[in-house]
């Protein structure tokens, strides 16, 4: 071969490298056909640019296919992206969607998309149903819901499926199948909101006051009803102690329910009394536990119950009504005694006055006098039993082995006098102990004892026995009640508290021990049974020893002598105004008696306002006034002298008891009480330890001491 030939296959290879170099895969150098060296380095170099160009096709194919995935996975990043945008409406996020599966197909440029959710139809502005789909099923809890259609709008290469990749075909799959789930959630978001809402709606009905409450009282939620009576908006009160808005105190009201609940885990219900509530509640407290039973907060149930205390007490009347009834016989039977004594002494005095010696004239007015104190206190106990409820604010200091005395006499012509009448004897034995005072209401424990005494009536039909025993302990007073009658069956015992619980049949309330049973409550104290069929029952009371008494009384420092004074007496009825006028006289006091209130406020303006011209000593020192007359009471009176002179002492008549304390007689005017029928010790004693009050009474060389 000569040279020119081979620097000419030479240069040929030069040129083919420098094409494969610059990318061109289709040259090919010939043979010579001689096999020398050129021809082995010309089938080798060709060998080499068949296998350049195979894999340079594969890494071409390879890109492509992975631009496809990254549109795919851009697509769905794309949707998760969109899914989380909650303030999105449904209909937003599915456009959305439609929207962004567009760029994620091989051919994006002849590529549209259409979802149809029942009767809502979304897809891009190109969509065009065409031969070339593609489609997919949405399906919730395996329900068909919708369908998922990709359409392109040319015809394009064969593929896996028509002109579509397998890949596109597991793409549609996976979005329709997100779109399930999309939908199953949006749809378990609406369901959650929507009772959400109706819980709200329910929770705003309620008439109650409702609140959650964590463990330190704080207040988590509360209904309008609640937020209502405080006047706020339910937001203002979240996060505030239910004590502090409701009571106006910085620790928890002593009878709340949650407090209980804190301590056993319990439900607790209890009724709240505040005067700066305003309303009586039945406030219920339920305890809130965590996953794990820890106790976390209770929900409290507030009732407004005025309208069934009202109801209460209405048939607490009538019960006192009925009880009232059965001991009026008994009551004008002790009156007709009364009347037939004093009348009796009165005429034997007016008829013989003459021939009697003066010793004998002075024991028959002692007569008259203490039959007339006995009436007096015969009337005071009726007046005790059908007393109005007192306020546990207005509780007094009693002495519990009176108020025994006293219903043991009150109802003794029903124990004692109707049943002697058919041959039936009950006893009732008494056991009292030294006990200190309490704190409670006279009529309402009278009406205890009474409704004890009238039950124990009525399962001794025969004849029996009761005993009553009191005695302290450490800080409680503790009465037995027991009577030998037939006892109560063990199956009702726990219901004989229940309001309207009788044995007794339709005629009866049932009211008796439930009345009771309340009363003792308010007393913050106990009331127990025990009983055996055959052979009786005792009823254990307990109520607190009062903190407010003294352990010793203090020696009182009156006046020995009074000096003469001024006394304004006002009274429509004469016969009241000339026995006070007697009394105060023989102490050495001067009177001036009005038959009216009107006529009593006029001569007072013109004695104690006048000073200039009518002179110092004639002026008022004190004024007393019944309680019951005609245009203006006794309270209205005194009032109005108080307002014209804020120092002067006022004295109230009346034949009335009158439930009030010391704090209320203050705010009207009225320093104390006298009550008929007048003791004439009491009158001088209650006047002249008003009257010491003037600074010439003050001197202590004028006092003795009792």
């Amino acid at each position: 071969m000569s040279k020119t030939s081979e620097e000419g296959r030479i240069d040929e290879m030069i040129e083919a490298v420098m094409k494969v170099a610059r990318g061109d895969y289709s040259v090919q150098i010939g043979f010579s056909g001689r096999n020398d060296d050129l021809d082995s380095l010309t089938m080798g170099f060709n060998m080499m640019v068949d296998d350049i160009k195979t894999k340079e096709e594969a890494l071409h194919k390879q890109t492509d296919t992975l631009e496809e995935r990254v549109k795919e996975l851009r697509c769905l990043y794309g949707i998760s992206v969109l899914v989380q945008k909650s303030h999105i409406p449904l209909e937003a996020v599915l456009q959305g969607i439609v929207d962004l599966i567009l760029s994620a197909w091989q051919y994006p440029e002849i590529t549209c998309v259409r979802l149809i959710m029942e009767d809502q139809v979304y897809k891009t502005n190109n969509f065009k149903q065409t031969i070339w789909r593609q489609t997919a099923d949405i399906s919730v809890h395996g329900n068909r819901v919708g369908t998922l259609e990709i359409c392109y709008l040319e015809e394009r290469p064969k593929s896996d499926e028509g002109p579509f990749l397998k890949e596109e075909r597991m793409l549609i799959n996976g979005i329709a199948e997100e779109l399930g789930r999309i939908i199953e959630h949006e749809g378990a978001k609406g369901e959650i909101k929507r009772r959400t809402e109706e819980w709200r709606r329910t929770f705003d009905a309620i008439a109650d006051f409702v609140s959650v409450h964590d463990k330190d009282f704080r207040l988590i939620r509360v209904n309008k009803s609640f937020a209502d009576a405080l006047k706020v908006k339910p937001k203002d009160l979240i996060g505030k102690r239910c004590y502090e808005i409701f009571h106006k105190s910085d620790k928890p009201w002593p009878n709340c329910p949650f407090k209980e609940v804190l301590k056993d885990g319990k439900t607790h219900t209890a009724e709240v009394e505040d005067p700066n509530i305003g309303l009586p509640l039945l406030s219920t407290a339920s305890p809130i536990f965590d996953q794990k039973g820890e106790l976390v907060g209770a929900v409290h149930i507030s009732k407004d119950i005025t309208e069934q205390k009202k109801a209460e007490k209405a048939l607490i009347r009538s019960e006192k009504l009925k009880a009232l009834g059965e001991m009026a016989g008994g009551v004008a039977h002790d009156f007709n005694n009364f009347l037939a004594i004093i009348l009796g002494n009165a005429q034997l005095l007016e008829r013989g006055v003459e021939r009697y010696k003066l010793e004998e004239i002075k024991e028959r007015l002692r007569i008259i006098a203490q039959t007339a104190y006995e009436g007096g206190e015969t009337v005071r106990r009726l007046q005790y039993f059908n007393g109005t409820e007192a306020s546990t604010h207005d509780f007094i200091e009693l002495d519990l082995n009176e108020i025994v005395r006293q219903a043991i006499i009150s109802t003794s012509p029903r124990w004692k006098d109707e049943v002697e009448v058919k041959g039936i004897i009950i006893r009732i034995n008494e056991e009292l102990g030294e006990l200190p005072s309490i704190l409670g209401s006279r009529s309402e424990l009278m009406e205890v004892l009474t409704n004890l005494i009238f039950n124990s009536l009525e399962v001794m039909p025969e004849g029996g026995e009761i005993t009553i025993r009191t005695e302290a302990k450490e800080k409680e007073v503790l009465l037995y009640f027991t009577d030998t009658g037939k006892g109560i069956p063990k199956r009702i015992r726990n219901k004989i508290f229940d309001p309207f619980f009788t044995t007794k049949g339709p005629k009866a309330s049932g009211l008796g021990l439930s009345v009771s049973y309340g009363i003792v409550e308010r007393h913050q104290g106990k009331i127990k049974i025990e009983s055996v069929k055959g052979k009786g029952t005792t009823f254990t009371i307990s109520i607190p020893i009062s903190s407010r008494v003294a352990s010793e009384k203090k020696k009182v420092a009156v006046p020995k002598k009074m000096s003469p004074k001024k006394i304004l007496v006002v009274d429509d009825e004469e016969g009241i105004r000339e026995v006070l006028k007697k009394i105060l006289q023989d102490e050495g006091h001067r009177t001036v008696l009005v038959g009216g209130p009107r006529e009593g406020l006029e001569k007072f303006k013109q004695d104690n306002s006048e000073l200039t011209l009518a002179g110092l000593e004639d002026k008022f020192d004190l004024v007393l006034t019944d309680l019951g007359m005609p245009e203006m009471s006794g309270w209205q009176l005194a009032k109005k002298i108080k307002q014209m002179d804020p120092d002067m002492p006022v004295g109230l008549i009346t034949g009335w008891t009158v439930p009030t304390t010391k704090k209320k007689m203050k705010e009207q005017g009225v320093d104390f009480i006298l009550c008929k029928p007048f003791d004439y010790a009491k009158v001088v004693r209650e006047v002249n330890a008003v009257l010491k009050s003037n600074k010439n009474e003050m001197d202590p060389k004028n006092w003795t001491v009792h």
